[in-house]
């Protein structure tokens, strides 16, 4: 055979394997690394091989930094990573995340995660119908973040409300998307209604069973429960926030760029 007679597997032979010592040749393989991974969303890792690389632009680096950070909603860290620009926790933020996940396959975290995207943009439809003082008892907690309930004496002295949110018990209960669902079919012109109900039946039938079950992770069974495609229902959401597509992959194309 061809192993057999190759000379160099005789016990003899010279060994003829180098090692390359060539700093330059070593970090050109590794920003080749760094590219395939920053193409692919995998920020965490391009950090990891970025500390290791000599010649890697500090500018690169900071953006591969500053998506690790910024995909965990980690604004006041991502700020400083790029030139101080600052962040809100807006939809749009939110829906950019979700799209990563789409891309890397992640897609249990994209449903579980789909969930305050969803409240996010059905709040603000609520909002342009039922102000929040109408039917919501808002409060801010102490860690910052907000507890809003039903304010059910409200609730039963709007017939429209009560029907609508029926039933709503004595304890003024926590809103659910659920609940705002129900308000948007109820104000809203059926033509807008529409895409918050595939969304929802999304939600209902394919990330809640998700969420709370160990199951296999199946694309095309998520998909035949929910009623929806996953790269539809984010393309929904995005129309509905009204914002652009592609954040990750215009910042991933500027990193790419610096490690030419």
């Amino acid at each position: 055979t061809l192993w057999e007679m190759n000379p160099d597997n005789e016990e003899a032979s010279e060994n003829r394997c180098r090692e390359v010592a060539s700093a330059n040749f070593s970090d050109l393989i590794l920003r080749d690394n760094i590219r395939a991974l920053v193409e692919e969303y995998d920020y965490v890792a391009a950090l990891r091989l970025a500390g290791q690389c000599r010649s890697i632009s500090p500018r690169a680096v900071k953006l591969i930094e500053g998506c690790v950070h910024r995909l965990r909603l980690d604004h006041q860290r991502a700020v400083s990573c790029f030139g101080g620009t600052e962040f809100s926790y807006d939809p749009a933020e939110y829906l950019s995340m979700l799209e990563v996940y789409l891309h890397r396959e992640q897609w249990a975290d994209y449903l579980r995660a789909m969930t305050p995207a969803l409240s996010e943009l059905m709040f603000r439809r609520v909002r342009e119908y039922l102000p929040d003082d109408d039917w919501m008892l808002v409060q801010l907690r102490k860690d910052g973040t907000v507890s809003r309930r039903i304010d059910s004496d409200k609730v039963r002295q709007n017939a429209e409300l009560d029907a609508a949110l029926s039933p709503v018990n004595d304890n003024n209960p926590y809103v659910t998307n659920g609940h705002l669902a129900k308000l948007i079919e109820c104000f809203a012109p059926s033509s807008e209604y529409e895409p918050f109900k595939k969304l929802r039946a999304l939600e209902e039938r394919a990330r809640h069973p998700l969420a709370h079950e160990v199951a296999k992770i199946d694309k095309v069974k998520i998909e035949k429960q929910g009623g929806i495609l996953l790269e539809d229902s984010l393309r929904v959401m995005f129309k509905l926030d009204g914002s652009k597509r592609g954040l990750y992959r215009r910042i991933s194309n500027e990193i790419i760029r610096l490690l030419q």
